[in-house]
């Protein structure tokens, strides 16, 4: 048993599936974002999923937009670069 006022550390290990882990992602941008604090760098993202998690949108909306998207195919696996996203964003802004 420990004594009062002190800490044991504890090991926990979790299993997280790659859209979890995106959404996870994503939302610790947007907090650093809303609190002024810098983002991570780019990073790419596997899948139509994990590009609407990033964008906030369904992924039925990166299929019929993937003619305006800036993606790159890896194969059969679609991959969208997040600094091209927010690019992508900004000038989509711009111009409605």
């Amino acid at each position: 048993m420990s004594k009062p006022g002190t800490t044991t550390p504890v090991t926990v290990q979790v299993t997280l599936t790659p859209e979890a882990m995106e959404q996870i992602v994503a939302l610790a941008v947007d907090r650093l974002r809303e609190q002024g604090g810098a983002a991570p760098t780019a990073r790419w993202l596997t899948g139509a999923k994990a590009a609407a998690v990033y964008l906030g949108c369904s992924p039925k909306r990166i299929y019929n937009r993937l003619g305006e998207i800036p993606h790159v195919r890896d194969g059969g696996r679609l991959m969208f670069n997040t600094a091209d996203l927010d690019d992508h964003l900004r000038n989509e802004r711009s111009t409605t």
